[in-house]
């Protein structure tokens, strides 16, 4: 003692190290005392060794289905084409209006497709010109939209360029001349009428565009194809693409895709995109939305984008007078109607013509 007195560091030293001597034996005992970390050690790794044995059999067995799960896989190989066959159909737009348009034939020149463009400018001017004249002022709102208290409102008349040309001013003076081109122009403006003409018959107060997504050739749509398969096989963002124009009239008839929100999938699915641009109140979208839900034509809105652009007050109450200059109490039948103010937006909506590709037929080798 006298000696570990007289040296207490290396006194210390000892004692630590028979500390670390106590608690390495604690650690090691094989069973379990209070407080020992190590307890329950031997059964996880019984657990452990079972199923690594579990595991090694699971992998060295053939498990054969019987009759009742091939009637399973069966039954539902045969639901899953019968909804795949029911998609296409609608994607494809089979039947009915499409097919209408699709047996329509395609301009074979640069001259026809000028004069179709043409046709369909004069077209939907004539279509404007007939809806301004059933909107003149002093016309009163639908009976569903006014209730019997609130006073008949008079919807403004519809505005509209006179020398729109609907989203098809590249093609004033000429037509395209490449094949591939002429053939996608053609379906835009098929596309395009019916986009106008659901438009109108929703009542929007203005039209101020149509925009629709640039045609390109053949070369360039494989172009980018392959540049946005490669950012899909790095799980990069899709490339943003931009057309460039050479004039002004192409510069107003085009906008760019958002290629987050494209519905299009190289290979599988090509898509048109629109953009229509117009001023009413939120049952005018509501009716065009509608609309377009009943899927006529393959056609799914992707945005709407809607900014409050004016409010039509009411007018204000003028309170009747007597001789004297007292106010006059109304019984019930004078009393004033009530006049509620309009709210007009300006809404933008997106939308994307789709056109399925159909999938390649299976090449079958010749039977020897």
């Amino acid at each position: 003692m006298a000696r570990l007195k007289s040296h207490p560091f290396f006194s210390a030293l000892l004692v630590v190290c028979g500390l670390a001597v106590l608690a390495e034996v604690y650690l090691l005992l094989p069973f379990s005392l209070p407080f020992n970390l190590t307890s329950g050690r031997n059964e996880a790794l019984a657990r452990l060794a079972e199923a690594q044995t579990s595991y090694k059999k699971l992998r060295t067995e053939k498990i054969t289905p019987d009759a009742e799960n091939k009637m399973a896989v069966e039954a539902d190989r045969v639901q899953a084409e019968t909804v795949l066959a029911t998609t296409r159909d609608a994607l494809t737009g089979k039947g009915g209006l499409p097919e209408k348009l699709r047996a329509e034939p395609v301009p074979a020149d640069s001259i026809s497709t000028w004069t179709s463009i043409g046709l369909y400018q004069k077209r939907q001017l004539k279509k404007f010109q007939e809806a301004t004249a059933e909107a003149e002022p002093g016309a009163a709102t639908e009976p569903d939209e006014a209730p019997e208290e609130v006073a008949a409102i008079a919807l403004p008349k519809l505005k509209f360029k006179p020398d729109d040309w609907f989203g098809f001013a590249a093609f004033k003076h000429a037509g395209p001349s490449d094949p591939d081109i002429i053939r996608q122009v053609f379906r835009q403006t098929q596309v395009a009428d019916y986009l106008l003409d659901t438009l109108l018959a929703a009542k929007p107060t203005e039209f101020i565009s149509l925009l629709r997504e640039a045609p390109l050739p053949k070369a360039v749509r494989d172009e980018q194809d392959k540049a946005l398969k490669e950012a899909s096989d790095k799980h990069e963002p899709p490339p943003v693409f931009s057309v460039t124009t050479t004039n002004a009239d192409e510069a107003s008839d085009y906008f760019d895709v958002d290629p987050l929100s494209t519905s299009r999938v190289p290979g599988s699915v090509e898509t048109t995109g629109f953009q229509l641009t117009f001023i009413g109140k939120t049952d005018t979208l509501r009716r065009f939305l509608n609309k377009l839900a009943q899927f006529e034509l393959p056609i799914k809105v992707q945005r709407v984008e809607i900014a409050a652009d004016k409010v039509s007050a009411a007018p204000p109450f003028k309170s009747e007078l007597d001789d004297e200059g007292n106010p006059v109490v109304l019984g019930p039948a004078d009393q004033p109607k009530l006049v509620v103010a309009t709210l007009y937006s300006k809404f933008t909506v997106t939308v994307e013509y789709i056109d399925l590709i159909a999938p390649a037929k299976p090449t079958t080798p010749p039977s020897p």
